[in-house]
């Protein structure tokens, strides 16, 4: 299978020939030389190459597509493996936090996820947060961050109330199997409590036409890309990723929108135009899912001990430990079992190491517009968060 380029620049040959699949021959069209006989595509640079093409080839009706149309479907697709996909942005995550020049990590469910904005801690942090990150894989990360580089100093824990109730390994739900089987099993291999998770197909983002590519070495490409945008890097990026680029840093830092109304909502509403009633209906929703949590005292007792078991690590290595309490709406609160709180602070007691807490439902900044949801902070939430955080960090180093 032969695909010919056309007037392409060197940069873009090269990307293309990166993904290629490998049944398939990259070779350089020239008016001189005839098609060969089963070419699938010619790619081009610009409509007046097209032209070209068209006039000096012999074979007839060959396919031919413009570079940059290409290139923004598979960034669109790419944007989609990224969005959907924990494991690919983890993997990204644990490879920058490698680096030397890294010294502060923040782990935690999608309260740190949301809540806590790398980019505006600066360079030297990586958020390794996952949605539904329990205290287990968030200290196994940890480990695993802390025993690897030594250059890391200070690790933020971002939490609430029911955190020491959460265990996604003993959840029956899909999405909880799906994340064991395809983020943390692949990259800790460690399934914790889960047992016989079965291996789910890939997603493919990819058209059938379009099987002259490498699919996973496409998505690879462009969501590494995707991950150097959202990390500020962007101007080593294709013109093709400029749209991208009017995202918000929130919408970036976060993957993607996290979403909670239901069907008969608008996408386009928001937390705080909503209406009290409508507010509390989905606190409600929320709670009820959460107060569940509360007869699992098997796993509130072993998050204490792993936990506990953590904070010792990053004492006897020098790493200081915060554990952070993230806000949530008033709405969210009035429905929480208030067993939570008294059982989250009589777990924290119980921690022999040394680390520094902050509670931020004591600090009264906060308001509807700072969320994204019942529990969740927005940008503008997680921006005053995240500029509190980086004061406290500071007055540390110092």
């Amino acid at each position: 299978m032969y695909i010919y380029s056309y007037r392409l620049e060197e940069q873009q040959r090269q990307t293309l020939q990166s993904f290629l699949s490998d049944n398939v021959v990259l070779k350089t069209f020239s008016p001189q030389e005839p098609l060969v006989q089963g070419t699938v595509l010619v790619i081009i640079a610009d409509m007046a190459a097209a032209q070209e093409v068209w006039k000096y080839s012999q074979v007839q009706n060959v396919p031919i597509v413009l570079w940059d149309q290409l290139e923004k479907v598979l960034i669109a697709c790419a944007w989609q493996a990224y969005c959907h996909s924990e494991w690919r942005y983890l993997q990204l995550a644990l490879e920058t936090v490698q680096k030397l020049t890294t010294n502060t990590i923040v782990l935690g469910s999608s309260y740190a996820k949301y809540g806590i904005s790398a980019q505006q801690l600066g360079a030297q942090c990586v958020n390794l947060g996952l949605d539904a990150q329990d205290i287990y894989y968030t200290c196994k990360l940890g480990q695993l961050v802390v025993k690897s580089n030594p250059n890391i100093q200070q690790v933020v824990l971002a939490s609430g109330y029911y955190w020491f109730y959460s265990d996604i390994s003993r959840a029956n739900s899909a999405y909880a199997q799906g994340l064991i089987t395809n983020t943390y099993y692949p990259i800790l291999k460690d399934a914790h409590h889960a047992s016989n998770l079965n291996n789910l197909e890939p997603q493919s983002y990819l058209s059938a036409d379009m099987d002259f590519l490498n699919e996973e070495k496409a998505m690879d490409f462009y969501c590494r890309l995707l991950y150097q945008q959202q990390n500020g890097e962007s101007a080593k990026l294709s013109k093709n990723f400029v749209y991208n680029a009017e995202k918000t840093s929130w919408e970036m830092n976060s993957r993607f929108v996290r979403t909670t109304f239901d069907q008969t909502h608008s996408d386009e509403m928001t937390w705080h135009l909503l209406s009290p009633m409508v507010k509390d209906a989905f606190a409600v929703e929320r709670c009820r899912d959460h107060n569940k949590l509360l007869r699992h005292i098997e796993s509130y007792e072993e998050n204490k001990e792993i936990l506990n078991q953590f904070v010792t690590l990053c004492n006897t290595i020098g790493v200081e430990v915060y554990i952070l309490c993230m806000p949530q709406t008033k709405y969210y609160l009035r429905h929480l079992l208030p067993e939570f709180r008294e059982r989250y602070f009589a777990a924290l007691d119980t921690i022999e190491g040394t680390y520094q807490f902050l509670d931020f439902h004591d600090a009264d900044i906060f308001d509807d517009q700072d969320y994204l949801d019942q529990d969740h902070l927005g940008p503008q939430g997680a921006e005053k968060v995240t500029t509190f955080l980086k004061e406290l960090l500071a007055l540390s180093k110092d």
